[in-house]
């Protein structure tokens, strides 16, 4: 990939992502934000044009594709609601802008992986601009966020006019990615962004591309009547641009070329190298979202849709036209008999597709501990997989995940009712984790991060019962002292990807686990017990 030089040419580029399904006639606001004179000539106004582009299904699988210009499944993303919605690591649209000297920042909710090698620092972005307004949607994605301390309010829209115009004000542009929740979000990132950009025209003369992409919902949304959802979501897609006529107009054409989101990714990234979007024969969209617990394989076809030549393959079995917003018509069935060279080479993409696909949703995702010694890597139930604690039979989890921890304040409140607890069933989870070096390790379980505000203290509370910490096949269980906050211990492990679980019994009624919410794990030196024989 070959970059553009001159560091002074390149212009700011900035990607807003407002994942939450929206009214269609919200995108009024953030015109009317944008559509305000400036006191410009002419030919540096802002300019704005639109385009359609299909969105993954999914906050998630959106923000997947537009970082690594793949389908969101290709990326490894299942769902919001899913262990594997943490993209496979691979070089993301941030990266390729850091390598081409700019700045690259993300603000707003990231909910894609809490500690390295998932969180947004590891995909790329040298700094990061919280959005607390944005933050409770992604809640615990920082064991230090102030919406559960209950430290003092801080005003979003003053830290982010001040993160910007301090990045806005540096000699090397800028690659900013933000992802809103609701259009009072985004209305607020695109008056920070207009003011700051108009600063960097006059005082830089740099140019700046704002790509805003919302995800709307029709008043008569088709997608009830598919048999499996939304294969991707539509979109008000628009581009605004401060600078020259002519490099908008050169833009625009790229820009009206892309349908999906991972083709936006290439359109973006054309801005500063020199790639080209090639248009596909077929393109496949997934439903994906499927249970955490079913097989990758189990859902190889049920819920694809594969769509090119004015035509829409479902499932890998039923062909019908395709509409203009490449979807099946299914008030049309057509005979597959007549069409077999068609079919064929539909079935013949889904393969390739699938290729990629599989291997990624196969990664185990593990979490990378004990690179180096008293360096704890910090764990969140967000990144809960399957429980490991197994009904007698040996086959089946006893306890189910809690994925979303949005709730988990609602939650812990109600632990302190004991009708609460008398119902509330049996919940924890599993993290996979890659013990980079033999040793002892520290595990300190809790149900809230051990350094909150005093105010929320005691919601971290536990009762008498006991605490089981196992990694891999070392099981390590201990009596709770009723009213600790937090259960400490230490194991031997071996190098390798292994699977790690806490839980507790004795907060929920009929000895029903409770899984740990926040886990931190550190190598603290070699191995206390190691039984290996010794050569002689």
């Amino acid at each position: 990939m070959t970059f553009v030089s001159g560091a002074d040419s390149k212009p700011h580029v900035i990607l807003i992502v407002n994942s939450d399904i929206t009214e269609i006639d919200g995108r009024l606001a953030v015109d009317k934000v944008f559509s305000k004179n400036i006191d410009f000539s002419s030919d540096v106004a802002w300019r704005k044009s639109r385009c359609d582009v299909r969105l993954s299904p999914g906050g998630n699988a959106a923000l997947a594709a537009l970082l690594y210009g793949k389908q969101s499944l290709v990326c490894g993303v299942v769902g919001d609601n899913d262990w594997r919605r943490k993209p496979v690591r691979s070089t993301s649209l941030a990266d390729h802008f850091a390598l081409a000297g700019y700045t690259t920042v993300f603000s707003g909710a990231w909910s894609m992986g809490v500690s390295p090698p998932y969180d947004c620092k590891s995909r790329g972005f040298k700094a990061e601009i919280e959005s607390r307004g944005s933050s409770q949607s992604a809640l615990c994605r920082h064991l230090e966020d102030d919406w559960i301390m209950g430290s003092k309010a801080m005003q979003s829209q003053v830290i982010l006019e001040k993160s910007l115009k301090k990045s806005w004000m540096l000699s090397s542009p800028v690659f900013m990615m933000a992802h809103c929740r609701g259009m009072k979000d985004s209305v607020k990132m695109s008056e920070a962004i207009k003011v700051m950009a108009e600063n960097a025209w006059k005082m830089h003369k740099r140019e700046t591309y704002c790509v805003i992409v919302s995800a709307l919902v029709k008043k008569s949304d088709e997608s009830c009547n598919l048999p499996h959802g939304n294969y991707h979501n539509p979109s008000s897609t628009t581009l605004y641009h401060i600078g020259l006529q002519k490099n908008f107009t050169e833009y625009c054409d790229r820009f009206h070329d892309c349908a999906t989101d991972w083709e936006l990714n290439t359109v973006l990234l054309s801005l500063v190298a020199d790639v080209k979007l090639k248009k596909p024969e077929f393109r496949v969209f997934h439903a994906a979202n499927w249970a955490d617990d079913n097989v990758p394989d189990k859902h190889r076809y049920p819920g694809s849709l594969v769509v090119g030549k004015e035509h829409a393959l479902v499932d890998g079995l039923e062909l019908y036209p395709a509409n203009k917003e490449m979807l099946p018509n299914l008030s049309k069935p057509l005979d597959i008999t007549q069409h077999q060279k068609l079919h064929a080479e539909m079935l013949l993409a889904h393969t390739n597709w699938w290729r990629s696909t599989r291997k990624a949703l196969y990664n185990p995702r593990s979490f990378s501990v004990g690179k180096k010694d008293k360096h704890p890597v910090r764990l969140t139930a967000m990144d809960w997989r399957l429980s490991k604690i197994m009904h007698a039979d040996n086959k089946h989890p006893s306890s189910q995940p809690v994925i979303e921890q949005q709730k988990l304040l609602d939650l812990l409140r109600g632990l302190q009712q004991n009708d609460f607890r008398q119902q509330y069933p049996a919940h924890s989870g599993s993290w996979s984790v890659n013990i980079l070096r033999p040793g002892r390790y520290q595990i300190k379980a809790s149900l809230l991060p051990t350094n909150i505000d005093d105010r929320w203290k005691k919601l971290a509370v536990l009762r008498g019962g006991r605490a089981f910490i196992r990694i891999g096949q070392n099981l390590v269980q201990l009596q709770l002292v009723k009213g600790a906050t937090s259960v400490t211990v230490q194991a031997d492990a071996d190098a390798g990807i292994t699977d790690l679980e806490c839980w507790f019994t004795g907060q929920l009624a009929v000895e029903r686990e409770l899984g740990a919410f926040f886990v931190e794990i550190q190598r603290v030196g070699d191995k206390k017990f190691n039984l290996k024989a010794k050569p002689e």
